[in-house]
């Protein structure tokens, strides 16, 4: 009976390492992957300057056509915006842009500071002319390379953290419960 009660603590302490390390991992995963989705986004944004400027295609066709580029969710989210504003419902970008992305955000990596700052982005598009439009889109760029650009920097360390930390943890826990 000892033996059984000593097996199953070893195997739950086996479950416990490997699921709290899994944990580290993911956590690690997603700091990659709030990365990836910061720089699709500026690509997003790159290109959709370059639709406005020199293509001088209005909003609805610079956003659609950018869509039709990405893929995943960013392309989902593009062309739900485009959709909506030219289905006459006259609703305002900024209304139209916002419930676009708090669904978005839903299974985004994207922090709180970042969706503060693409939230804010649909009050300087759709109600100015091209070179404000260029102008803000720049300005958006110039903060978002700067977040992704400390993000870079940062994400090394904070991965090797997550997981570590998962580890450690997970051996504590095991070593408490033995």
């Amino acid at each position: 009976m000892e033996k059984i009660s000593l097996l199953i603590r070893v195997i739950g302490s086996i479950c416990l390492v490997g699921g709290m390390s899994l944990g580290g991992i993911l956590t690690a995963d997603r700091f990659r992957g709030r990365l990836e989705e910061l720089n699709g986004i500026s690509r997003v944004f790159l290109m959709l300057r370059g639709e406005v400027e020199y293509h001088g295609l209005v909003l609805p066709e610079a956003i659609r056509s950018v869509g039709m580029r990405m893929d995943g969710g960013l392309k989902e989210l593009l062309m739900g915006i485009a959709e909506k504003m030219e289905d006459g419902s006259g609703l305002p970008f900024g209304v139209i842009w916002r419930k676009a992305l708090k669904q978005y955000f839903a299974y985004s990596y994207l922090n709180k500071e970042d969706q503060k700052l693409l939230l804010t982005m649909g009050n300087h598009l759709g109600y100015q002319d091209k070179r404000m439009q260029t102008s803000s889109i720049d300005l958006f760029l110039e903060e978002w390379k700067a977040e992704i650009e400390h993000s870079r920097r940062r994400l090394p360390g904070q991965c090797r953290i997550a997981s570590c930390l998962g580890i450690v943890s997970g051996l504590l826990l095991a070593v408490i419960m033995i």
